[in-house]
C-alpha cells in the first residue's frame, strides 16, 4: 500500500512540474507576443515654431561660447522632436550619450552663470525635470521581460497617452531652458548689429 501512495505522489509530483512549465511557456510567450519596442511620440507645432524663433533670435546675438552652447541645445532639441514611432533604443541610446542635463554645467560656464542666476533663471530645476520625464517614458518598459499578466487592453489606451504626456513636458521644459538662456544671452549680449 505504501508503494501505491509513493507511485501516486510521484504521478502528482510530475503533473504539477509540467503544469508549472506550460504556465511559465506560456507567460514568457505571451511577454514576448505583448513586449513593445516602439512608442508613439508627437512634438507640438507651437514648440517647433518657439524652438525656430530661439534659433534666430541666438543667432541674432553676438557669438561667443555661450551662444554656441545654446545652439547646440537647441540642434540637440530639433534631434529629438519626434512625430511618429521612434524605437526605445533609440530613446535610450541619445540619453545615454548625450542627454539634455549634460549640457548644464557647460551652459552655466560658458555663459558664466552664477548658482543664484542659475536659480532665478530656475535651470536646475528645468533641466532635471526634463532629464526626469524622459527616464519616465521608459518606466513602463524596463522590466517586460518579467514574467507577469498585465491588464494590455487597457495599458494600450492609456500608455500611449501618457507617454506623449510625458514627452512634452520634457520638451516644453527643454524648451523653457533654451529660452531662458537664449534672453540671458541677448541681456549679457545684446544684438548682433
Amino acid at each position: 500500500m505504501k508503494k501505491v501512495g509513493k507511485e501516486k505522489f510521484k504521478s502528482i509530483i510530475l503533473n504539477l512540474s509540467i503544469f508549472y512549465m506550460l504556465v511559465v511557456s506560456a507567460l514568457v510567450l505571451f511577454n514576448i507576443a505583448t513586449s513593445v519596442s516602439e512608442i508613439e511620440l508627437n512634438d507640438s507645432k507651437e514648440n517647433k515654431a518657439k524652438i525656430e524663433e530661439l534659433r534666430l533670435l541666438n543667432n541674432s546675438l553676438k557669438q561667443d561660447k555661450c551662444t554656441e552652447i545654446i545652439n547646440d541645445m537647441i540642434d540637440y532639441y530639433n534631434d529629438t522632436s519626434y512625430n511618429g514611432s521612434v524605437k526605445l533604443n533609440q530613446l535610450y541610446s541619445e540619453n545615454k550619450n548625450t542627454g539634455f542635463l549634460s549640457f548644464y554645467v557647460d551652459v552655466k560656464d560658458a555663459c558664466n552663470i552664477t548658482d543664484e542666476k542659475a536659480k532665478e533663471l530656475e535651470l536646475p530645476t528645468t533641466f532635471v525635470t526634463a532629464a526626469v520625464q524622459h527616464d519616465e517614458l521608459f518606466q513602463a518598459y524596463m522590466y517586460q521581460y518579467e514574467l507577469k499578466i498585465s491588464d494590455t487592453i487597457t495599458r494600450m489606451v492609456i500608455e500611449p497617452e501618457l507617454n506623449n504626456i510625458n514627452y512634452n513636458i520634457r520638451k516644453n521644459h527643454e524648451l523653457k531652458a533654451i529660452d531662458n538662456l537664449v534672453n540671458y544671452a541677448k541681456e549679457r549680449n545684446g544684438i548682433n548689429e
